[in-house]
């Protein structure tokens, strides 16, 4: 039996996937590029940046491509003696449209979308495999912080506000990279968005239906071209029935300067304030200074685009029994693969619940999601 362990041991080291390492910086000023994705051409398995600029992938024998909205493309291919290395990405060159800004009609192009919509997105029912992420920091100090595997379910890739949550979309969470979460009864630690909300904002026709339908004073301020998109930032009211109005400030979409259709769109809430009463401990507060930025952005995909990945940020001020804490909250969606499936039914959790709820508080497993200095200290440092 003893012959036998060796070979066996030799074949299970030989089919470790080889990961590697890169870091990405502006070739102008050196500087490490946030957010930025990273993805093989053929399997579409990928992944994004941290904010230093760093990234861990799974190496296959394939082209991989380097890609972020305010850069050039890079591609390079990998095999498995990759292994490390840092790469520049060259900002890309805009120039300002020449243009009457208040002639400039946002609206029409955000209707030449919604009418071509399966035309220009990948809308067929499937499953997207995700990285999750999410960070919770109270008063500069991290409180919060955990990366999922998770299998999300789409019939069309259509939010619809009619029907209950759970019969246009599911998710499966499939495994838990690392966690650490502070005691949740304490303070205001188990604050978070509503989840139907953050899953609203996975899909872009929201966006779009805001804008055309609801959207009104829309202020253009600027108009900006470049090799692939044209970039209109812009001021809104959003006005929806039986709700308060939110204004937009400083919101930014991406049009692609082939197919007019929307590579990323950005929707930055002005601040505002508000008085609520909190869903576990039933305690009321106010949130002052409330400023929220959602992100959404596509990558190409057999002559369409597909779902590439979302992100939220949040900070307000938070007060509540005497007490006033600053809070930062951060979610991200990143697809790092397809399948032409459904979830199982006994797989299904209730998406009407915010995903800590079923987690392990404590594990430390693989990021897959390189984590900077500060979120590996607070992982690993023992309660």
């Amino acid at each position: 039996m003893k012959y036998l362990l060796f070979p066996l041991l030799f074949m299970f080291v030989t089919l470790r996937a080889q990961v590697a390492e890169l870091t990405l910086l502006d070739a102008t000023t050196h500087q490490p590029i946030a957010n930025a994705e990273a993805y093989y051409l053929h399997s579409l398995n990928g992944t994004i940046t941290n904010d230093e600029g760093k990234l861990r992938i799974t190496v296959e024998n394939d082209s991989l491509i380097l890609s972020h909205i305010s850069y050039a493309t890079k591609k390079i291919f990998t095999d498995k003696t990759f292994a490390k290395a840092t790469l520049y990405l060259n900002p890309q060159e805009i120039q300002l449209e020449e243009v009457v800004l208040y002639d400039y009609d946002l609206k029409k192009k955000i209707n030449y979308v919604i009418d071509n919509y399966f035309k220009l997105y990948d809308s067929k029912s499937k499953i997207f495999e995700c990285t999750y992420r999410e960070k919770f920091v109270k008063n500069d100090s991290i409180a919060r912080l955990y990366q999922l595997q998770l299998d999300w379910w789409t019939k069309d890739y259509l939010f619809s506000f009619k029907k209950p949550l759970k019969e246009k979309l599911q998710i499966h969470l499939k495994s838990t990279d690392y966690a650490k979460i502070l005691n949740l009864d304490e303070g205001i630690n188990a604050i978070s968005t509503e989840p139907s909300l953050t899953l609203q904002y996975l899909h872009l026709n929201p966006y779009l239906i805001f804008l055309s339908t609801f959207g009104k004073n829309i202020q253009i301020k600027k108009v900006e071209k470049n090799t692939d998109h044209t970039i209109v930032t812009f001021d809104a009211e959003i006005d929806l029935p039986k709700k308060e109005t939110f204004y937009l400030m400083n919101s930014v979409v991406y049009f692609d300067n082939t197919t007019n259709a929307i590579k990323r769109i950005i929707f930055t809430q002005k601040p505002f304030d508000k008085e609520d009463v909190s869903k576990r401990k039933k305690i009321p507060f106010k949130s002052l200074n409330n400023n929220a930025t959602w992100d959404l952005s596509f990558t190409p995909y057999k002559g369409k685009l597909m779902f590439s990945s979302f992100s939220m940020k949040m900070n307000a001020l938070i007060q509540y029994e005497n007490k006033t804490d600053r809070v930062y909250l951060e979610q991200s969606f990143l697809r790092t693969g397809t399948q032409n499936k459904r979830i199982k039914k006994e797989d299904r959790i209730d998406v009407e619940k915010s995903f800590f709820e079923y987690i392990t508080p404590h594990k430390q497993g693989e990021a897959k999601f390189m984590l900077t200095k500060e979120e590996e200290e607070f992982i690993n440092k023992e309660l």
